[in-house]
């Protein structure tokens, strides 16, 4: 985490991650040559695709018909998103305001286009957005419904007297899906140990500064 980022003597990775895609490396120097007006229809349009709203391409098309260079403001636009994208990601707790701007002005991004950016993050529209990723991102069922019950073997075929535990365990998905399997003590035991060697993995991570408010 120590990696040099952008910018001679950065010591900090950005929140875009260890390695800054190039695009965006270059929007500081990129939005020079955009004018405010520009700039700002393309957060907003950025905006609208993150809320889940439509948007057509005539939008972009009137934007891009405001500028003379439209090579450069696909540049821009597609910097603007990524990097506006992966800050609304994040839980307000864990990227502070002056930690994003620290990050923008190691981007080379203009104080005035940076107190933008921050309005638009840390706006009332924030928390909309950030339900509609977590909606969309992909993810596994979760548990509905969970049961359990103890079988005991008294014989089989080949022996009269076993007297041997069995779990039946049968859970429900969200999906409606419904699982039914076998655990033998020694494998529940074990499961048993995984599970709190990882609650306490969770909790020593808890503790850690970098998670706290």
């Amino acid at each position: 985490m120590a990696t040099p980022m952008v910018g001679i003597g950065s010591k900090r990775t950005l929140f875009l991650g260890p390695r800054t895609p190039n695009h965006v490396k270059s929007l500081g120097k990129n939005l020079s040559n955009i004018k405010k007006p520009v700039f700002r229809q393309m957060v907003k349009l950025a905006m609208l695709d993150f809320e889940g709203k439509p948007v057509n391409s005539d939008m972009y098309v009137a934007i891009k018909k405001a500028v003379q260079d439209t090579c450069n403001v696909d540049i821009v636009y597609g910097a603007l998103y990524t990097l506006l994208k992966c800050a609304l990601s994040f839980p307000e707790t864990l990227l502070k305001q002056d930690i994003f701007k620290e990050d923008l002005h190691e981007l080379g991004i203009n104080d005035e286009c940076i107190e933008d950016l921050t309005n638009v993050v840390y706006g009332q529209r924030r928390s909309s957005i950030f339900a509609n990723f977590n909606n969309i991102a992909p993810h596994l069922p979760k548990l509905s419904n969970f049961c359990w019950r103890i079988d005991v073997a008294i014989s089989t075929s080949t022996l009269n007297r076993v007297l041997e535990p069995a779990i039946i365990m049968e859970v429900q998905l969200s999906d409606g899906r419904r699982e039914t399997f076998e655990v033998h003590p020694s494998q529940f035991h074990r499961l048993r140990f995984a599970v709190a060697t990882l609650l306490k993995e969770i909790e020593n991570l808890e503790m850690k500064s970098i998670l706290k408010n």
